[in-house]
């Protein structure tokens, strides 16, 4: 059993009543296979792995339920035009869905387009069927929808070892209705207010409701040991050409930052405590 399925993320401003783009299924394999189609929610998590609740037990419950017309079916904002379709070997076929936007719907939608199927037969005649299920990832824009509500909640720094990249983890939220493609950048000063480095962090997209590590490293090079300062401000209105450090940010939730010592300076500061404790001066002066 080996099905192939394009695409597998599908992003696009919608109004109620659009038409996806068509879900292609290809049947890799030398039996005949039936798909079965479904929708249900989704989310990720911190380091932005996506989170699949996938079962039929969401076609009638579960988080963010919702409902479109009279219907008791959950739709999550989307209708499958196939529930089910049946594939020859080397053949394909297409699964449709149009959006349907349930009252009072804001920001965006983010249901799970999932496509499950089960090998013909049985294994070790138990009657236990393998299943392959594919999930097809949508991130649905309603009309009128403004990214917003992204804090800046913390920064960390670590070093492996001295002169090795430092790595940098920004943990960010999104307390707004639709997806935000999140950018920050770093700022790396010395303890005299002296800028050292500034560069882009890895952008991210973070779901409503979402939190997400956004990440950042930095080469040390031949800075010297010390007390370093840290920041990341985020990009507001996802733009790169507006950098600009503000104290007004920080109320904002725009802007973290956090001090850090270098290794090196941390195991020098250990050398010099414990040849003083030994009676031993640290610099060879007698």
């Amino acid at each position: 059993m080996a099905i192939a399925v394009t695409p597998t993320r599908i992003e696009a401003a919608v109004k109620d009543g659009d038409m996806l783009p068509p879900i292609t299924i290809i049947n890799n394999g030398n039996e005949d296979i039936t798909v079965r189609a479904y929708v249900g929610p989704g989310g990720h998590d911190l380091d932005g792995t996506p989170i699949l609740l996938a079962g039929p037990e969401y076609l009638t419950a579960g988080p963010d339920c919702l409902v479109a017309g009279s219907g008791q079916t959950c739709t999550y904002g989307i209708e499958l035009l196939q529930d089910k379709v049946r594939i020859s070997p080397g053949g394909s076929e297409k699964v449709l869905a149009r959006v349907r936007v349930p009252d009072g719907a804001k920001g965006g939608l983010y249901p799970v387009i999932y496509l499950e199927c089960a090998a013909p037969g049985t294994v070790g005649g138990a009657g236990i069927s393998p299943i392959s299920r594919v999930a097809v990832l949508t991130l649905l824009r309603l009309p009128g929808a403004i990214p917003g509500g992204l804090k800046a909640r913390s920064l960390s720094v670590t070093q492996d070892s001295p002169g090795q990249p430092l790595s940098l983890e920004l943990t960010v939220e999104n307390t707004g209705n639709v997806h935000y493609y999140a950018m920050a950048f770093a700022r790396i000063e010395s303890q005299s207010g002296e800028i050292v480095a500034t560069f882009p962090m890895q952008a991210a997209i973070v779901l409503p409701g979402c939190a997400r590590r956004i990440t950042g490293s930095w080469e040390p090079g031949a800075a010297p040991p010390g007390i370093y300062r840290a920041s990341a401000q985020l990009l507001p209105g996802n733009s790169e050409d507006q950098l600009a450090w503000h104290a007004e940010d920080m109320e904002d939730g725009r802007v973290v930052t956090t001090e850090f010592v270098m290794p090196a300076a941390a195991q020098l500061a250990l050398k010099e405590h414990n040849s003083r404790s030994q009676g031993i001066d640290p610099e060879g002066s007698e």
